[in-house]
């Protein structure tokens, strides 16, 4: 299987590494699998320069680049996941191999092979590697191989280490009526990478909606925002379980949730004021109906905002010299409850 890829590094040097990667911010796909390529049969004599310009500002190149390094520096020892990022790397959803993806995914995956009625469905999409204090890691994200009807759709995202040990898996729900057109790796400003997920609409496929971004703690994948295509931060939607972005909650108290405010971690800081900003339903409204946030969980949400040192946090929080803090927090201090539809409300009786 690798042959045919390797084929493709069969070209003649003939550009400098920094025309190379100016051609990888190239529209054409073709174009950008080319200079892959050259940069990587360069070797080891590129990753001077590709280090400089891993930070690109356009988050596409930058990606595309730290994949490279990645080959280039052989940090992948697992065969079958470094052929499966080279793979993914090089085609695009439509042209890849399914049959071969299909057979490196199940060697990497325990017991994907026992569950072939829930994968059928499912096929890798992208591959998300970035350096960690305890080493690389790398997420395969597997997504839904086709769409009919308009629903809340799981990704799966499997977490391995570069000798290729699985870590786990975490199932991600992206909101409903949204379907990923890329997963890649973000630079944010509080020096964190981050999984980033471009999303649009599963009926219309047209341009970008909104964003997601996910950190990894340890062996965990947490939601840290959601923003639209301009940038503004977004609500998660708590309120049916159908709607809710990101993977399943942890189950915390209201003392918990407040510790987590408190957390000297950036990113938990952010995921606790993603769950708080976001839209719950009263407490009354709990276990309404089928499917709705529970009166637990509506509770909890309830308790945490009315806490008047949780409010006095927040407020610290609007100054704070990070910007995602600093709109978390206003969003936290607005909450948001979900006024119930006329469905959902019973009949008084006569």
């Amino acid at each position: 299987m690798m042959y045919l890829l390797l084929t493709l590094a069969v070209v003649a040097q003939d550009q400098t590494i920094e025309q190379l990667v100016e051609r990888l911010r190239s529209t054409e796909v073709a174009d950008q699998n080319k200079a892959t390529a050259e940069i990587i049969q360069r070797g080891k004599s590129a990753l001077p320069f590709l280090e400089k310009t891993v930070k690109d500002v356009d988050p596409k190149v930058a990606s595309r680049i730290s994949q490279v390094m990645d080959v280039i520096d052989a940090h992948i020892q697992s065969p079958h996941l470094r052929e499966l990022a080279l793979i993914l790397d090089r085609f695009s959803l439509a042209d890849a191999p399914g049959f071969t993806i299909e057979s490196l995914a199940n060697e990497l995956i325990p017991k994907r092979r026992d569950s072939q009625n829930f994968y059928d469905f499912y096929m890798p999409h992208w591959i998300v590697s970035f350096k960690r204090e305890e080493g690389w890691r790398y997420i395969v994200v597997e997504g839904p191989g086709s769409v009919n009807i308009r629903s809340n759709l799981v990704y799966l995202f499997h977490l391995f280490d570069k000798q290729g040990t699985f870590h786990g898996t975490t199932r991600i729900a992206l909101g409903h009526g949204l379907i990923a057109s890329r997963a890649y790796v973000a630079y944010e400003e509080f020096d964190h990478h981050l999984i980033g997920v471009e999303l649009g609409g599963q009926m219309d496929r047209g341009g970008v909606r909104e964003r997601q971004y996910y950190a990894l703690q340890k062996d965990a994948i947490v939601l840290v925002r959601i923003e639209d295509s301009m940038g503004e931060p977004l609500r998660n939607l708590y309120a049916f379980e159908g709607n809710v972005r990101g993977p399943s909650l942890p189950l915390r108290t209201s003392k918990e949730w407040v510790e987590a405010l408190r957390s000297k971690e950036v990113p938990t800081v952010l995921n606790a004021l993603v769950w708080l900003g976001g839209t719950h339903v009263a407490p009354m409204d709990g276990d309404l109906a089928p499917g709705m946030e529970s009166w637990r969980d509506a509770l909890v949400a309830d308790q945490v905002r009315r806490d008047p040192n949780v409010r006095a946090l927040l407020e610290e929080y609007r100054t704070s010299r990070n910007l995602w803090i600093r709109e978390a927090a206003g969003l936290a201090l607005t909450p948001s409850y979900q006024l119930q539809f006329p469905q959902f409300k019973l009949e008084e009786k006569r």
